[in-house]
């Protein structure tokens, strides 16, 4: 599943503290480790990496507050034998870089000025790349008999550049730059459809019996915080994909509201790579009247050796949320159940990560939801993004893990990738004419059924 060519030119969604990365191989990892050490040019004045305060920093925040505290303790023994090149941020970021890789977490970074400005971007909502999604689907010539690969566009994100440029859902595309789309390779694709803000691109699309040429000019875009609209029979159809935006909450209520009357509802959190936690418990009790949303086990400032955690267990009644575990907190119920007992389709994918994995383990098995589509990624861990330093830099590091009410956790946010299993698993197929979306084509027909 992981090399269909839909997902690998989906869309730009960046990372995020609740998004996915990819795992690198540990060997390769600890190489890497040890020749940082003492790796820098001879002609660069050398101090150690601990008396600059990036580096010092950031290496601080890790060792106090990540979760994987047997690494921070390693961590915490190794730092003095990092070099650094006196007085050079950039040098200092690398470096922590470096030392992290000990922990063998993909989620773990620290980041530049620039790298950490994208980061508060990427929270607001904002994206880049073209904002369409291609699929593939093999035809046959008609002369020849020959079968080949057509490159349809199967979504395109409102508001983002491949909208503004008019292209369609269906247009096949034909050449990008003025050359074959066949001759390019996945990650070649890949690179162009989620380019640099700047970039341009060339489409030739075919749209039934007309050649079009059409211009892409990259920007960032915001897209809608939440995609919805009426199915057949009335039913709703909401998608989130991402869970940034400090207005996401209201945005979903809003979105509620304009399908009050809709006698069952889809939520598609497909290629979701999470967000915000917050956000997820929030939406959570839209569509619970009552129960347990997650429990999550956090590391407070804390030297490893003697760690302390906080348990918290999130859970709403019908007037009140409630937080408890460690410590306790009450108030009264800031969302109300939207839901209302009407029936309700999640779909998710291998993609559907973090903050989507907190929703649907928190909605999967109550009464009238059924999760549809296929396993979602398998995370089970959240992140903490902070500013430790004066110069803007930023550091991102695993501080929690996450449980659903019957202690589940999709992933350890490392190798061990469990993901939430759906109900009922419709592998996703081809897009067509006639059928754009199987697995939402099947989600509408148990609605129906929910219905009865």
């Amino acid at each position: 599943m992981e090399e269909r060519l839909q997902e690998n030119l989906s869309k730009s969604t960046k990372e995020s503290g609740f998004g996915l990365a990819l795992l690198q191989n540990s060997n390769s990892k600890q190489a890497q480790y040890e020749a940082a050490k003492t790796s820098i040019d001879g002609n660069q004045t050398k101090v150690s990496c601990d008396e600059i305060p990036t580096f010092r920093n950031m290496i601080d925040t890790v060792v106090e507050q990540a979760y994987d505290t047997k690494n921070a303790i390693e961590l915490k023994k190794q730092r003095s034998s990092f070099v650094c090149v006196k007085g050079s941020s950039q040098d200092a970021v690398d470096k922590a870089n470096q030392a992290l890789l000990i922990f063998d977490d993909p989620y773990m970074k620290a980041l530049s000025k620039p790298a950490q400005d994208r980061e508060v971007s990427n929270r607001e909502g904002q994206e880049n790349g073209s904002g369409i999604s291609i699929d593939v689907a093999m035809s046959s010539a008609k002369t020849s008999g020959e079968t080949k690969p057509t490159f349809l566009i199967s979504q395109i994100v409102p508001g983002s550049p491949g909208e503004k440029a008019g292209l369609k859902l269906g247009d096949t595309i034909e050449h990008v730059n003025g050359k074959a789309i066949g001759d390019y390779s996945i990650a070649q694709l890949e690179a162009f459809l989620t380019g640099q803000p700047g970039d341009s691109l060339r489409f030739k699309v075919k749209r039934g019996s007309q050649s079009l040429d059409k211009d892409l000019a990259l920007e960032p875009f915001t897209p809608p915080r939440v995609i919805d609209r009426k199915l057949e029979s009335n039913f709703a159809y909401l998608q989130l994909r991402n869970f940034q935006g400090d207005d996401l909450v209201v945005k979903m209520q809003e979105a509620l509201g304009r399908h009050s009357k809709s006698p069952g509802l889809v939520l598609d959190l497909r290629n979701n790579p999470g967000g915000s936690f917050d956000s997820a418990v929030k939406i959570a009790q839209m569509f619970m009247d009552e129960g347990t949303i997650v429990e999550t086990k956090i590391r407070q400032p804390s030297q490893p050796e003697n760690p302390i955690f906080a348990n918290r267990i999130y859970e709403v009644t019908k007037e009140r949320e409630v937080i408890s575990g460690t410590e306790f907190s009450s108030k009264p119920r800031e969302v109300p159940d939207l839901l209302r007992g009407r029936p309700l389709v999640i779909l998710v994918n291998e993609y559907s990560a973090s903050s989507s994995e907190v929703l649907t383990g928190a909605l999967k098995g109550r009464d009238n939801v059924v999760v549809m589509g296929t396993k979602t990624f398998g995370k089970g861990a959240g992140q903490m993004n902070t500013i430790p330093s004066e110069d803007g830099t930023g550091m991102h590091y695993t501080q929690m893990r996450f449980f659903d009410r019957f202690n589940f956790s999709p992933g350890d946010g490392g190798k061990n990738r469990y993901g939430i299993a759906p109900d009922l698993e419709i592998p996703r197929q081809t897009y067509t004419a006639k059928v754009p979306d199987a697995q939402l084509r099947n989600a509408i027909e148990v609605l129906k059924l929910l219905r009865k």
